[in-house]
């Protein structure tokens, strides 16, 4: 009998919980690319290393420089690479989408600010040490902050020789004594009115749900601070019989003896372990048999992009997705086909949410052949994909086993490139590609709709170029697909009324994880 793993146990807890908290430390904002030392200090900080002789940017924070002006120039420099520029990984957008819908709270020991660019809700975030973008009275003189966005952007743009000019030197506006960084290093740390704020909601959230059934997750927090999080997870967890303690670090996972029968160690990378999660989530079975839909939902452009696999024997995957998606996906796709062979990636058109994933697929199951058009099997070796390909056109089908795959040419909206969406005529699914676009978070969400209605809706936005567009919407009236499965927003289920009286314009249903048998309304 298959044994659940760690991380499968940390998924299964943070569905059943009531309510999560979180406590991140340093190791979270490692894990996300704010690596303080190695090759990222060398490259940005190659003078101040070879001048003064530390070698990560922790000990640069500590070094005593002879002068105000060398400290601002290097401190500058520290706060933009930590604090303004965007990180590498995507560890907390992974980490807000896990939370998304969910009652939570974060509290932090971090002062980078990653939470906020990732979109978190500030009524539920308390940062207890400070922040990088805010200075302070070094007296203080208040318990006053300030944003310091735009002079830390000129000390940097300004410095020379290690230095920043004397006129740039940070000073409080209320006394005019140095200013210094909003950061808990000793008893002068000032405590703002939002720092109270946000202290005071943390400690109502706990109140309030200290009965409930709370998974206290912890991620990469050390030993440097234990009494900020660590230690009050612990005794949370002990005195809650509901609650549920886990850990997710690296190089230290350890839980007490007291609490372990209902703790959670998983000691891996935190970015891998929340990607593995938020993509679980974002994992659909759809009313189709076999059909698995896997989702990125981006809100700043409230935009979703979809691939599909389609479970048959052999199993084809309608799109790779990005790299990022296809990375979440492969472990997935193991998992649904076991033993199963995966036969075949269909490629619509050259774009990087079709394709941009395709070479790790081709990696990961070899033998995989790439359904794509002519154009496309001549432009895959420039982008370094050495793929076998099957070419079709319009009208072409492909039969391998359970799969009958038609082809019907897609003048993709890309410089009206030449492309392809097919239907898989067994089980009725469509792949849509980009023609049924519609903004929204379409993870999960199914429209009931007329087929003909929707290849009417079908504009010069999708085809700019009106001879084509009549030849797309001619062919694709040829066809009666029982489902479409889109590249972007929400999947649609044919309905066959003349009147379309049975769809529920305006509404939509919603598959969870597993699928369900009988759709409910999505809440």
């Amino acid at each position: 009998m298959r044994t659940c793993s760690e991380t499968e146990l940390l998924a299964k807890a943070i569905e059943d919980a009531d309510a999560i908290v979180v406590g991140a430390g340093s190791g979270l904002s490692t894990s996300a690319g704010k690596v303080y030392g190695g090759e990222r200090f060398h490259s940005l900080f190659p003078d101040f290393e070879e001048r003064y002789g530390f070698h990560d940017m922790y000990s640069g924070s500590f070094h005593r420089f002879p002068t105000a002006e060398e400290h601002w120039a290097y401190m500058s420099r520290h706060i933009m690479a930590n604090r303004y520029e965007p990180a590498s990984k995507p560890v907390y957008e992974d980490l807000m989408s896990i939370l998304e819908d969910r009652d939570y709270f974060v509290v932090t020991t971090n002062v980078d600010h990653l939470f906020q660019r990732a979109g978190i809700d500030r009524k539920r975030l308390f940062y207890t040490q400070g922040d990088y973008g805010l200075f302070q009275c070094s007296l203080p003189c208040c318990r006053e902050t300030w944003d310091n966005e735009d002079i830390v952007r000129r000390m940097v743009a300004e410095q020379k020789d290690c230095r920043i000019p004397a006129s740039l030197l940070p000073v409080c506006p209320r006394c005019g004594r140095p200013a210094t960084m909003n950061l808990r290093c000793d008893d002068t740390f000032a405590e703002d009115e939002e720092w109270h704020r946000a202290a005071e909601r943390y400690e109502n959230f706990l109140r309030t749900r200290r009965s409930q059934s709370v998974l206290y997750l912890e991620l990469g927090v050390g030993y440097n601070t234990p009494g900020i999080i660590k230690y009050p997870f612990w005794q949370m967890t002990a005195s809650n019989p509901k609650a549920t303690y886990a850990c997710v670090n690296i190089g230290d996972a350890r839980v007490p003896t007291e609490i372990s029968r209902r703790s959670i160690s998983v000691q891996r990378d935190i970015g891998d372990v929340l990607a593995e999660i938020a993509h679980r989530r974002d994992t659909m079975m759809l009313p189709i048999q076999g059909l698995h839909q896997f989702s990125t939902y981006i809100p700043p452009m409230d935009f979703t992009i979809h691939c599909y696999l389609l479970a048959m024997d052999p199993a084809v995957m309608f799109a790779s997705g990005t790299v990022r998606q296809a990375s979440a996906a492969i472990p997935e796709v193991r998992r649904i086909l076991g033993d199963r062979r995966l036969g075949y990636v269909f490629v619509s058109h050259m774009e990087s949410d079709e394709c941009g994933g395709l070479g790790l697929f081709l990696e990961e199951f070899p033998g995989v052949k790439v359904i794509c058009s002519s154009l496309c099997a001549r432009e895959l070796p420039g982008f370094g994909i050495d793929a076998e390909t099957v070419v079709m056109a319009g009208g072409d089908v492909l039969r391998d086993g359970e799969l009958s795959i038609r082809a019907v040419d897609y003048p993709s909206e890309v410089h009206l490139q030449e492309g392809l969406v097919c239907i898989e005529e067994n089980s009725g699914v469509m792949y849509s590609a980009d023609l049924f676009l519609r903004r929204g978070d379409g993870r999960g969400k199914v429209l009931d709709a007329r087929w003909k209605d929707e290849v009417e809706s079908i504009g010069p936005d999708r085809v700019p170029d009106d001879e084509r567009l009549v030849r797309v919407k001619r062919d694709l009236l040829d066809l009666s697909p029982e489902f479409v499965a889109v590249g972007h927003g929400f999947c649609i289920r044919c309905v066959r009324s003349g009147n379309g009286a049975d769809a529920h314009p305006g509404e939509y249903y919603k598959w969870r994880t597993g699928g369900d048998s009988n759709p409910r309304p999505a809440a």
